[in-house]
This record gives C-alpha cells, structure tokens and sequence, in this order.
C-alpha cells in the first residue's frame, strides 16, 4: 500500500491521438510531467511522487480536468491527491524518463534541495460510463496509521453488487486484496454495511511502512460492479495476491471500468 504496506494475514500541448469506441475514448501520446523536491523524504519515495504526479498530469490532460495545479510536489502527503485521478483516467501504456536532477531552492537563505524530474508518455483511457450507475459509499476506520495498526474498510452500495478492494501501493504496484483466497467473492447486499476484513473472516490488514521509509502515502480503490452473472468479473479479470504495474493493472480495469462505479481512499502509514 502507499504509504504504507498493508500485509494480509490469515489466522486459520501536445498532438494527442484520440481513440473512439463505444465503451471509451483513448487518447494516445500524452506527455505527462512531475517533480519533486526531497524534503524529509528518502531518495526512493521523492521518486515515486514524482512519477505519481507526472501520471495524475497525464490523466487532467487526457480527461481534460485541472485538479491538482503546479507539477512541483514539496509536500508527501499530496501522493493521496495524486492517486485520486487515477479514476478520472485510465494509463493503460507508459514510457518513462528520468531526467536530469536539479535542485530546488524557495529562498536564497535555505539551501538548495535535491529535485526529481520524470516525463513519461502515456495512453490514457477516459471511461464513458453507460449504464446507471451503482451509488457507493466506502471509508476507512482511520486516515493515519502507525506501524502495526490494523485497516478496516466499510463499504455500502445502493442496490446488491460484487465489490472488489485493490490497494495501490507505495512500491508502485497494485494487488487485489478482496476477493481473495481467504474469501471468496459474493453478492454485496443492497443498503447493507460490508466490512473488509470482517470480524469472522480470519483475516486482517495489518498496516506497515514499507522497508527504510519513515511513512508511505497509499489507498484502496473500491469497485462496484451489477451483478449480471453468477462469478464476479473482478475474479474474472485479476488475480489475488499478483502485484500489477499501473499500466497492467488499469489496462485490466478499463475492459470492465464502464459498468463500475469506484472510490479511492487515500492514507498514511507511519513508523
């Protein structure tokens, strides 16, 4: 997870090519920027919110919102900001590239700081969204979790539906945490509360930074799809416990993204 590794523990201006179809609009070669500033943060994560905000650039271009202003990132609690558009747009393809480290100063009296750039170049699937949707309701027992903590996620939907929970990681990876080998996937009752991980589940989200890093800034995507057919088509699509790269995972997510309906929910995770 984001900030955070969240461990499952069982008891028992650019010229863009725009792709039309019917399920959704692909628009091709976006140039995405972000930089970051490593203030208080090891070399590794001013990385990841560097990337973080060059594919939350690609995404505002591609789905044409502007959320989140300057590309300069100085603050690590942003990331959570930055993961909030990946449901705006889907990057189903990305090149990336570093370039070359310069440094950032706010006032001649403090010393420059180190300053990650990254472009990457990206395809982006904007969902079209044609069916009515299902209404969702999620949140998380806590926002900041100290080292050990553990995560509970409550979930509502307005009429029965499969749900999934996916965590977007800190390690930039994204893993299906439910369905999961420990429970598997079932009809989501209509007005009902859904807890994951639920009491008599014999499982729990145990909260962790990951290695070397003080705190992480991560999120679970939850997803909410009619039930059309007997299996979920979250089983259908992804596997649990497989860690998907971004584009693999989204270019997964968006053969099914028109009929769901999802949330993201962002939080950190300290030592």
């Amino acid at each position: 997870m984001g900030i955070g590794q969240v461990k499952i523990i069982s008891f028992v201006v650019l010229l863009f090519v725009v792709v039309l179809s019917a399920q959704a609009r692909v628009i091709k070669g976006i140039l995405g920027r972000g930089e970051a500033a490593v203030v208080g943060i090891t070399a590794e994560e001013g990385q990841f919110l560097a990337l973080q905000r060059a594919r939350a650039d690609a995404i505002e271009q591609a789905a044409g919102i502007k959320l989140l202003g300057s590309t300069l990132v100085c603050n690590n609690m942003l990331a959570g900001d930055f993961i909030k558009t990946f449901t705006r747009g889907f990057i189903i393809a990305e090149e990336i590239k570093w370039l070359p480290l310069e440094q950032f100063q706010s006032d001649p009296k403090i010393p420059p700081i180190p300053m990650y750039l990254v472009q990457i170049k990206a395809d982006v699937n904007v969902p079209q969204k044609n069916n009515p949707p299902i209404s969702l309701q999620a949140s998380l027992n806590k926002q900041i979790f100290a080292s050990g903590e553990h995560a509970v996620i409550k979930i509502t939907t307005s009429e029965d539906a499969y749900v999934a929970v996916f965590n977007i990681r800190a390690d930039d990876k994204i893993e299906m945490l439910y369905p999961n080998n420990y429970t598997t996937a079932q009809v989501i009752y209509a007005n009902k509360n859904f807890l994951f991980p639920s009491a008599d589940s014999g499982v729990i989200l145990k909260m962790f930074p990951l290695k070397k890093h003080k705190q992480d800034t991560e999120a679970f995507l939850i997803a909410a799809s009619h039930v059309k057919e007997k299996i979920s088509p979250f089983t259908k699509h992804f596997q649990c416990e497989k860690l998907y790269s971004v584009p693999e995972f989204f270019k997964l997510y968006a053969d099914i993204a028109n009929s769901l309906t999802e949330i993201i929910l962002s939080y950190n995770v300290h030592k």
